[in-house]
């Protein structure tokens, strides 16, 4: 149903992206989801999805000055001292 779905989608996408999703990015990843028939079709399209997008292939650098955000302090520091994500 839905809410398991839009579950797999926020738990997932604040693991591989390391931040919780925008509303824009859960419904880009929801629609992704309903075009398949069974919910493992639609987790797996999600999976694949997530684990090709730039968000977690790259990690962009801010410039200098930039405010960084929470979650990237936090995922900074993880792989300094544990060499994992947080």
């Amino acid at each position: 149903d839905t809410a398991c779905r839009d579950r797999f989608i926020t738990q997932f996408g604040a693991r591989a992206f390391r931040r919780p999703l925008t509303a824009t990015e859960h419904k880009r990843y929801a629609a992704a989801f309903e075009t398949q028939p069974t919910f493992l079709d639609g987790a797996r399209v999600v999976v694949e999805a997530m684990l090709q997008s730039p968000k977690f292939l790259f990690h962009v650098e801010e410039g200098p000055g930039a405010a960084w955000s929470d979650y990237a302090i936090a995922s900074r520091l993880a792989y300094l001292y544990w060499d994992t994500m947080p």
